[in-house]
């Protein structure tokens, strides 16, 4: 992987819906060579997935993580078709050591998801698992206004129209999506396209464009760390957050309930997670535990069941 495929990746990650030729100037270099460049990626499947950043508790929905262990994978086909074919599954990551999958459930409300795990666990059989709702998410990775992102968190529910319904889904299947493509899917004129996707950002539902890429192709190591905090102060809250704002590595932060307060997604390309774990202030966590993500399986912001 050459230095100007990572750049290209890197930008990406901060938007990838910026065009060929805004990219070409932050590459130096010529579309013609970004768009290659880009073909190239994909190919080789080290560009997985184009995202759209929806904050969804703008549509009403709440969010939780289910860390799960199984007593054995032999139907891990089976295991994973059901959670990718749920229609209120937005996140699954193949994990190892500790935990076998990182699971996130987006619903309406409490009893429908206790009722979407419920029928899952009684599908296959578990080991052991978490359950831990989000309160918030800190998004900490560049954004094309270089602000992070905060999702998830305590917003009012906003009614959007069939037309804005049908532009979140095809950015949802597809982020980099054309608007001319948009267009044709929809039966929308482009410029109407351009409007509501403007609108859709002004109001805050989406948040960004960003990318799924291969860690491991990448030699980047992807670790989720569950955190018991000592200090439950406000102090030691902001602190916290401003300390992993502020570590490059940190990728996003979550803040839970239940038996673990934060969970942090970290990647690291250059040092062990031992070494990454004495920078952090001991007077800070009482305990942690740590898996390994092998791969990202699936990952939008929206479930299904938002579209029918």
């Amino acid at each position: 992987m050459n230095k100007k495929s990572r750049k290209l990746i890197a930008e990406l990650v901060v938007n990838s819906r910026a065009t060929s030729k805004e990219l070409g100037k932050k590459l130096r270099t010529s579309q013609q060579s970004v768009n290659y460049l880009i073909h190239s990626l994909e190919k080789n499947k080290i560009i997985k997935r184009y995202i759209t950043v929806f904050d969804n508790s703008k549509f009403g929905l709440i969010n939780f993580i289910v860390l799960v262990r199984f007593k054995s994978l032999e139907k891990e086909n089976e295991i994973l078709k059901y959670l990718k074919e749920n229609e209120n599954v937005i996140k699954i990551e193949k994990l190892s050591i500790g935990w076998d999958f990182l699971v996130i459930f987006s619903t309406s409300n409490i009893s429908h998801f206790n009722k979407s795990l419920r029928e899952f666990l009684i599908e296959f059989k578990v080991d052991r698992f978490v359950v831990l709702p989000i309160i918030v998410k800190y998004d900490f990775r560049k954004t094309s206004s270089g602000i992070p992102n905060i999702l998830f968190g305590d917003r009012e529910k906003i009614d959007l129209n069939k037309k804005e319904i049908e532009i979140c889904k095809m950015l949802r299947d597809n982020g980099r999506s054309s608007y001319l493509k948009i267009s044709k899917k929809t039966g929308l004129d482009p410029k109407t396209v351009v409007e509501i996707k403007k609108r859709l950002e002004k109001k805050g539902v989406i948040k960004g464009y960003s990318i799924i890429f291969n860690h491991s192709k990448l030699n980047i190591r992807r670790f989720i760390l569950l955190i018991k905090l000592r200090d439950y102060s406000l102090e030691a809250d902001k602190e916290f957050i401003e300390y992993c704002k502020m570590n490059k590595n940190v990728v996003s932060l979550f803040k839970c309930l239940g038996e673990w307060d934060v969970v942090l997604e970290i990647e690291l390309e250059n040092k062990t997670l031992v070494e990454f774990l004495k920078e952090f202030r001991e007077n800070i966590i009482e305990d942690y535990n740590s898996s390994i993500t092998n791969e990202i399986i699936k990952s939008c912001y929206l479930p299904e069941s938002v579209f029918e």
